[in-house]
């Protein structure tokens, strides 16, 4: 395994790493040698191996939420969050009530866009919902036809890393390990109900990053 790879993709492009986006660097990083190169590679940025639970999906998190930089980085982070739960929850009430016997998608379940749009097509309700869906900015289009938005809500679920492709000839999805950590997020927002991020300290984060 190259370790500078796994690296890029854990600190760099803030990957989360499962077995549908990179089952190589996840195989890596279930091991203990794996996970002792990873955190002394990253100590000197003060970032450490995180997973979202015992078999979920492998990222980065800061080891010293204290540091100023960290704080902002954390809470940028957070903001991402937040501004992707809204999307990824209305694409699965979504899919819960297109295909009611889908139960509540969890990582390596399969999606399969021909079944999905012949279940939406002439069904008034589904329709609708995929208008609404496709107001969002995540999923936003201004083509007209069901085909090219629901095409348009694939390609944002992709963009969200939410998705991958399993076989694009055939349009062929599966759900990433990322919608674990979405999950936990939701719960962690239903427990303690209220996160509060001023919009000075948002204004911070967004010319800290810029």
């Amino acid at each position: 395994m190259n370790l500078r790879n796994v690296l890029e993709k854990l600190y760099n492009e803030k990957k989360f790493i499962c077995p549908y986006t990179d089952e190589e660097c996840y195989e890596f990083l279930e091991t203990n040698e794996g996970q002792i190169q990873i955190d002394a590679a990253m100590a000197v940025f003060d970032r450490k191996l995180t997973r979202v639970n015992e078999n979920g999906a492998f990222y980065l998190t800061s080891t010293d939420p204290e540091h100023a930089t960290d704080r902002l980085l954390l809470k940028k982070e957070f903001l991402k969050v937040r501004d992707e739960i809204e999307p990824v929850v209305e694409f699965l009430v979504f899919i819960s009530k297109v295909k009611s016997d889908a139960g509540v998608l969890v990582s390596g379940d399969i999606i399969r866009y021909a079944e999905i749009l012949n279940l939406v097509t002439d069904n008034e309700l589904h329709l609708k919902h995929l208008n609404q869906l496709v107001q969002l900015s995540a999923f936003k289009t201004v083509k007209k036809s069901t085909t090219d938005k629901l095409i348009a809500l694939f390609d944002g679920l992709e963009r969200l890393n939410l998705l991958v492709v399993k076989n694009r000839s055939e349009m062929l999805y599966q759900i990433t390990g990322k919608v674990d950590y979405i999950h936990t997020v939701m719960e962690f927002i239903a427990e303690y109900e209220v996160i509060a991020v001023d919009e000075e300290e948002a204004e911070q984060i967004e010319l800290a990053h810029e």
